[in-house]
């Protein structure tokens, strides 16, 4: 009926609570486990019930968990289970006879008056008939556990879970619930978790030894009940999904507070009291804003006029959306004079989206593990144009989308070769690949999908690389790895959770040749492109391609779009100050660079933003503060020569953007790496001659 193969289960990656179990359960009966606390016994049972996911597979009467969704579970459990609790689970203010009616208007549609004549069969069989009409917060612990039995067998169930339920009993009481099992088991299978041996023994059927996780031993007593069957009405199960019925609600909740009036009384009061005080503050604030409001107006100078962005709904979240290809393409079409090729970036963590993967290098029987071989480099793949070394055996151009070329350092080079069992050295690997078929076996799993994909991919060649790496001739290879080959489903979403785990985030990029920043400087300006983002795909999204490069190095751009992306386009600059004289310039903001409150009329760098012309000077600096919290910065002494930017500063303290300015010496910056600084700034950093000469910037970074 029911059977467990290689079910494991953990929690949050810790130790195994349970391993590799493998049982079958007979279709009827008493199976008691036993075994030490923590042992796993009460987690098998929450298992078995599928209230807790798990490694492996258990199957109901032929049917497979796996394949079942939440839905489909929620209902078995419903329909063919019943559930005994050693502290009873039962509605303390309510009498015996609705805890046992509930529990059988959930699970069934027929009249009334058949339920009701099931309820009268189910006292009988537990022996509270006198008992129907009392409250169960007066029963003892022995007829509130026989509610509970009666209550789990509403539904004549084909299975039963007992934890513990002769654990608060005394003996006479617990021989009585073990003689009701006795009956329910001719017609269900009872599975009972138990310490008292002595007690449970004699009525086992199958008796299972667990210890950490384990099982240790199985009994089995061949002895042959003579007890009555249980006579129950049958009844017509409930088709849709179960509800608590509205009436049952209404009259529990009175019930409740008819017991506990005086607490009610203090809940209700407390509430009222302080949703009051809710709404007197939310009236005594508006007023003190609105003052504030009209004080700092009446003393704004006119000529400082602060412009914000349309206000947005701060609780909707905005959507960051990849360009579609053909967008990109068109991008690619109008400055294709400095761009190489599109390609696609994936924004999944590929080695967290999977329980198990593994890549592995074999011809014949010959095979081995790809040692710092990762999913992510099927994502950071470099194009095989740009291979500055040979490719061995034989330099490649075009090459199908089954095949790869490998980038090997010295450390893998041998460890291929001492598994292909030939000299460790590029001659004999070149050799080799000359002769013999090659391939990389890309196996991947996720066991809470009931995901599993496994093909290979024909080594075409290799060259000798600082990082181990993936060379292509197809600029889009890695949609044929992670589409084609995984069969994963894609999504334009960027910053949005999908719905289906198994999803990826797909975006375009931009691979540049030149003029990476005039283009980054054309989109900023355009009216055509004023929706577009782009974004540096920097050692962030691709640690092994651009380790150790600095930003400006860095030639792919993502393009993303997003809808009411806020703030000033730089296309209106022109239009906004002919518009009004009033208005100087526009300062742009960043939630992370420079920020802007205008609502405090605040506004400086995010972050302690450091400047000095001395390096030793900028360290000290850093030393002073790194451990600070920004109050207590405030108070820290800095060098002569070093200058902090902060939003909480005031011009007067600190250091202030301003894209206004009239040059005095030099000339206009031509990158993005030159600034234009001011006298005060000059004379605070004590230089004679500043021009070309170097300015440090430091600020913390957050992860």
């Amino acid at each position: 009926m029911i059977e467990l193969k290689h079910v494991s289960k953990r929690f949050d990656d810790k130790t195994y609570v349970l391993k590799d179990i493998n049982l079958t359960f007979p279709r009827y009966g008493i199976v008691i486990i036993y075994g030490p606390s923590g042992c796993g016994k009460t987690t098998l049972l929450n298992v078995i019930s599928s209230l807790y996911d798990f490694e492996g597979e258990i199957s109901f009467n032929g049917k497979k968990y796996s394949r079942m969704n939440d839905e489909d579970r929620g209902l078995l459990r419903n329909g063919k289970m019943g559930f005994i609790f050693q502290d009873y689970k039962l509605f303390e203010f309510e009498t015996v006879r609705n805890n046992i009616y509930l529990a059988i208007d959930l699970k069934t549609s027929d009249k009334k008056s058949h339920k009701d004549r099931r309820v009268n069969d189910l006292l009988m069989a537990v022996g509270l008939q006198s008992k129907a009409d009392e409250l169960v917060s007066k029963l003892s612990g022995g007829e509130k556990q026989r509610v509970a039995i009666a209550r789990a067998i509403s539904n004549a169930p084909s299975l039963i879970l007992a934890d513990e339920p002769t654990g608060n009993l005394d003996t006479k009481n617990s021989e009585m619930v073990m003689d009701l099992f006795e009956k329910i088991s001719m017609n269900s299978l009872i599975v009972m978790v138990s310490h008292d041996e002595e007690l449970t023994k004699k009525y086992a059927d199958q008796i299972i030894y667990m210890n950490d996780g384990e099982i240790k031993k199985i009994e089995y007593n061949n002895h042959n009940h003579h007890v009555d069957l249980l006579p129950l009405l049958h009844l017509k199960p409930k088709e849709n999904k179960p509800a608590l019925p509205l009436s049952f609600c209404l009259k529990h909740t009175l019930n409740n507070i008819k017991k506990r009036k005086w607490r009610t009384s203090f809940v209700f009061l407390s509430t009222s009291l302080g949703l009051i005080c809710v709404g007197l503050g939310t009236v005594l604030s508006n007023i003190i804003s609105t003052n504030l409001y009209k004080s700092y107006s009446s003393i704004i100078d006119s000529n400082k006029v602060v412009i914000t962005p349309k206000e947005q709904n701060n609780s909707v979240k905005k959507e960051i959306k990849a360009y579609d290809y053909d967008e990109v393409d068109e991008l690619f079409d109008k400055y294709k004079e400095d761009i190489s090729r599109v390609g696609i970036y994936y924004w999944n963590n590929f080695e967290m989206m999977f329980t198990s993967y593994s890549l592995s290098i074999y011809s014949d029987d010959k095979i081995n593990t790809l040692p710092n071989y990762t999913l992510g480099l099927f994502n950071e793949f470099d194009d095989t144009n740009t291979v500055s070394t040979i490719i061995y055996p034989n330099q490649v151009t075009e090459i199908e989308d089954d095949e790869v070329v490998l980038g090997l350092t010295y450390p893998t080079l041998n460890d291929i070769c001492f598994a292909f069992t030939i000299k460790r050295n590029v001659e004999s690997l070149s050799n080799f690949l000359k002769e013999n078929d090659v391939y990389i076996d890309v196996d991947i799993t996720n066991v809470y999908w009931s995901y599993h994909v496994s093909f290979p991919i024909k080594v075409k060649g290799f060259t000798m690389s600082n990082n181990n790496s993936l060379f292509h001739s197809n600029p889009l290879w890695n949609e044929f790895i992670f589409e084609e080959k995984c069969g994963l489903s894609n999504t334009n979403l960027i910053n949005v959770n999908s719905k289906n785990p198994w999803d990826v985030k797909k975006s375009y990029y931009l691979e540049f040749k030149k003029n990476r920043d005039s283009f980054l400087t054309d989109i900023k300006f355009s009216k055509q492109y004023q929706d577009v983002i782009t974004e540096i795909l920097d050692e962030k999204y691709y640690p092994t391609l651009n380790k150790n490069k600095e930003c400006f190095e860095c030639n792919r751009i993502a393009i993303l779009t997003q809808d009411n992306v806020g703030g000033i386009n730089g296309f209106y600059n022109s239009y906004i100050k002919k518009a009004s004289k009033d208005i100087n310039s526009l300062i742009y903001g960043c939630k992370n660079g420079y920020t802007i409150y205008p609502d405090s009329l605040m506004m400086g760098f995010s972050r302690s933003t450091f400047f000095s012309n001395n390096l030793d000077y900028i360290d000290e600096a850093i030393d002073l503060n790194a451990y600070l919290k920004y109050e207590e910065s405030m108070y820290s002494s800095l060098p002569d020569e070093v200058i902090e930017g902060h939003f909480a500063k005031s011009n007067t303290q600190g250091l202030l953007f301003n894209p206004d300015y009239n040059l005095l010496e030099g000339r206009q910056p031509m990158s993005y790496d030159e600034i234009v600084i001011s006298k005060p700034i000059l004379n605070r950093l004590k230089v004679d001659d500043p021009i070309n000469k170097p300015i440090y910037i430091s600020f913390p970074v957050i992860e």
